[in-house]
């Protein structure tokens, strides 16, 4: 996977690619706000922050014990 540089600015596409998600699954995340963003006209700008910090809130932590 690429490096995603968290002051960097990333297109709704540029994310989705990284992120290999489909168009509908970006959407739900967008528009629910658990992938920040903004949307300028029609097109949403993404932080690689942002980015960073959805795939951290999806990590599971491992069983106690181990």
């Amino acid at each position: 996977m690429p490096r995603i540089e968290p002051d960097a600015i990333y297109t709704r596409e540029q994310t989705q690619e990284l992120l290999q998600l489909s168009r509908g699954t970006m959407s739900k995340l967008l528009n629910s706000g658990r992938l920040r963003g903004s949307k300028i006209g029609k097109d949403w700008r993404i932080w690689g922050r942002d980015i960073i910090a959805l795939m951290e809130s999806g990590r599971q932590s491992p069983p106690e014990g181990e």
